[in-house]
Parts: C-alpha cells; sequence; structure tokens
C-alpha cells in the first residue's frame, strides 16, 4: 500500500532504496541506513530525521521490504527496526510533535479505511474510528452549538474546532498504536498471533473509550438543553441588537437640536435647556412636541430630581 516514490533514492547513501522505510516524519529511507544514524548517536533516544531534524519515534518498513523477510540479513534488518518501534513508538509525545505527525497517520489511515481488501485494521477499531467520526461530525453539522455562529460570528466556529481537533488527534493515536503493534510486537510474526491481531485482542495498551464517551455526552447533553440553549442564544443576540441600537441612536441624536425645539415655549427656556440636554444623553431620546408625550421615551418620563420630582421637561 506504501512504498517511497519511484523517482526517489535514500538521503543518507544517495543510492536507490535498500528495505525502503518511511519515518513518522513522512521521510523515506534505507532500512539499515536510518539504523546507522540511530547507532551512530545515543541508545536511549531515538534518532532525528537528516532531512527535517524531527525526532523519528516510528519505523513503517514497506510492503516490499516486509516480503524480503526470508532473506537472512532482510530479516536481520526487519529485527532492528521492530525494537526501535518497540522503544519509542509508544513513548510520551508533545502536542506539538503530536500535530506534526498528524498528516502521516492521518493519510495512512484513510487509504488503509477505503482500500478495505488489503487493509488489516481489527473490525473493532474500525468501528471506534467511524462512530468518533460520525458523532463529531453530527456535532459539527448540528444547528445547536455551544457558540452559535449567528450570535458570535467568527469566534463561534471555536468550539467545533476545538471538537474537530480532538477527534483527529485521537483517531491518530489509535492508528499509531496499531502501527506500533503492527511493526513492533515480536507477537505478529507468527501465524497464531496474526489471528490474535485480527480478533481486535491487543497485547499493547490502546486508548481508551473516555475521548468518544466525552463527545456523545456533550452531544446529548446539548440535544437534551436544546430548549435552554436557543433562548440563551435569542437573549444574547436581542442584548446585542439592543446595544448595537443604543450605539446607533447615541451617534445619531443632536440633543442640543431636539432639547431646543422641546423648550422653545418653556418660560424658563435655560434651566429647561439644562435638564433636557441631561436627560437626552443619558436616554438618548427626547419626546417629540414642546410637551407631552413622555411615553415614547419611558427613560425620559421615569427620570426624577433628588425631591422626587419628574427631571426632564
Amino acid at each position: 500500500m506504501e512504498s517511497p516514490p519511484e523517482d526517489d533514492f535514500c538521503s543518507i547513501c544517495h543510492d536507490n532504496f535498500t528495505l525502503p522505510c518511511q519515518a513518522n516524519c513522512s521521510h523515506w529511507f534505507c532500512g539499515h541506513c536510518i539504523l546507522r544514524v540511530w547507532h551512530h548517536g545515543s541508545a536511549l533516544q531515538p534518532c532525528k530525521c537528516p532531512i527535517c531534524r524531527r525526532f523519528i519515534t516510528l519505523l513503517i518498513p514497506a510492503d516490499a521490504a516486509v516480503q524480503e523477510r526470508q532473506d537472512t540479513g532482510a530479516s536481520q534488518v526487519l529485527e532492528n527496526i521492530e525494537k526501535y518501534n518497540r522503544k519509542f513508538g509508544g513513548g510520551p509525545s508533545s502536542i506539538i510533535q503530536r500535530l506534526r505527525d498528524l498528516p502521516f497517520f492521518m493519510r495512512r489511515l484513510l487509504r488503509e479505511l477505503i482500500d478495505t481488501q488489503r487493509s488489516l485494521l481489527p473490525l473493532v477499531l474500525r468501528a471506534r474510528i467511524f462512530f468518533a467520526m460520525a458523532v463529531s461530525a453530527i456535532y459539527v453539522l448540528s444547528p445547536v452549538d455551544i457558540l452559535p455562529e449567528g450570535v458570535f460570528g467568527f469566534v463561534g466556529l471555536l468550539d467545533d474546532l476545538i471538537v474537530l481537533l480532538v477527534v483527529i488527534l485521537h483517531l491518530a493515536t489509535i492508528y499509531r498504536s496499531v502501527l506500533v503493534y503492527r511493526h513492533g510486537a515480536q507477537q505478529f510474526v507468527s501465524e497464531s498471533s496474526f489471528t490474535f491481531y485480527l480478533s481486535g485482542s491487543y497485547p499493547l495498551q490502546f486508548p481508551s473509550l473516555d475521548v468518544e464517551i466525552l463527545i456523545v455526552a456533550a452531544v446529548l447533553n446539548i440535544i437534551s438543553n436544546y430548549h435552554i440553549i436557543m433562548g440563551y442564544n435569542s437573549q444574547v443576540a436581542f442584548i446585542l441588537e439592543r446595544m448595537d441600537i443604543s450605539a446607533v441612536a447615541e451617534k445619531e441624536i443632536n440633543c442640543e437640536a431636539k432639547c431646543s425645539h422641546r423648550c422653545s415655549k418653556a418660560s424658563r427656556h435655560k434651566m429647561c435647556m439644562r435638564a433636557c440636554i441631561d436627560c437626552c444623553h443619558k436616554c438618548h431620546c427626547v419626546p417629540p412636541g414642546t410637551y407631552g408625550h413622555k411615553e415614547e421615551c419611558p427613560c425620559y418620563a421615569h427620570m426624577k430630581t433628588r425631591h422626587g420630582k419628574p427631571k426632564c421637561p
């Protein structure tokens, strides 16, 4: 399923590939060449890719290399690769390392899911992968969100992106464990262990169902609280709309002109203007006409002086 490009060559020996292996950084090397690079450095830590200088924590032999296991020299190289994978394949890695390895694992996983005839992925893990993808798709496509796009705009996509990132990282972790077992476990060599592998009963520790359970719980919680969330979204939209209206009104209203008309017939014009402008700045509204019509500006009508009398003329 995987083989190096036809026009490519090993960047270490600068010759055609012999027992080609692909590293988790997606670069191809001869099996014995990359092992020689590792032996040249510390045996307690993985070697770095000679091209991109990333740590190589997994080596995947090509199909053609695996078929040469009958040869004594090739068998020794493949056994050393399996030891390398057992030693560094299941170790802890930083979030940056996992993000950088995503293209390698997801590309191989998708190709294996599509090519069902040649895929060795057990049914149990295949079901877990499709289940996680389906639940995440339901959450992303659902109109009910924790951060609705209709209210928060682009910021509302953050929760969808976080869910997708968590699911993709989880799927990559599952498939990484499959590759570590497939190309690193000694039991895989025998026929009985091959059947043991296909049954989905792995001796190695695989990622638990915690991520799938968490995503399902989040989706069910959102669906069960649909009315509450939609009510909250409506309130937020109403508040934002009122804030926008208030801001526009504050910019457009001319308090001096409005109050000049309102107080045009007042006997104490200056006092009326002072009170009216003060009320206008606080309420962003002045009733029409020279008298009455205060019901059209509730804030204006309800303002009181310290003595409890109407403040706005």
